[in-house]
């Protein structure tokens, strides 16, 4: 568990890829982990496929989340959403998923 920081009044936190401290980064565990605690809003990160659809990550390529090698604005949208990610753990989670708008 991550220890909580008490800010001032009137300051507002942006979760950075959803709580990526808590669940896998960009994922919607991570976005829902964010909308469970106070947060103000949460950053994201959108490529486009291949096939001119919009898919959230951070990388380029898919090998650090997904442990598959694929780039993504040269794969199409159904073959990365049909990628599942491993948690912070490393372990496979089959709702881990690549989100789209």
């Amino acid at each position: 568990m991550k220890d909580t920081v008490k800010l001032g009044a009137g300051v507002r936190m942006i979760a950075h890829r959803g709580v990526s401290g808590l669940e896998r980064e960009n994922t919607n565990a991570a976005f829902v982990a964010a909308g469970n605690r106070s947060y103000y809003g949460v950053e994201t990160d959108v490529h486009r496929t291949a096939d001119g659809q919009f898919i959230i990550i951070h990388d380029d390529t898919t090998d650090r989340v997904a442990g598959i090698g694929c780039t993504v604005e040269e794969t199409d949208f159904d073959t990365l959403r049909a990628l599942r990610m491993t948690d912070l753990e490393g372990n496979p989670r089959g709702d881990l998923m690549f989100p789209s708008l």
